[in-house]
């Protein structure tokens, strides 16, 4: 019975390898339009306060969300 135990203790951390379970950093996403920190002045106009702004991203590795910061360039109130 001893014996079982030290191969399940052996078979145990042989299995858990350090590197297996390492993820790596995300990469950046790189914004292809609108131009990064440019005035916007692209899109289809809704209304007099709406404008349809479509963003493209490039890909990114390791990463499943990003943040995206507004700014009104007339009030300099940050929107998003």
């Amino acid at each position: 019975m001893k014996n079982y135990f030290y191969l399940l203790i052996i078979i145990f951390s042989f299995s858990c390898s350090k590197d297996a379970a390492k993820v790596s950093d995300p990469s950046s996403f790189e914004l292809i339009a609108p131009a990064n920190n440019e005035t916007c002045l692209e899109g289809s106009i809704i209304n007099d306060n709406q404008k349809e702004i479509v963003f493209q991203w490039g890909g990114s590795t390791n990463a499943t969300s990003y943040s995206l910061e507004i700014i009104n360039l007339t009030t300099s109130g940050l929107w998003g």
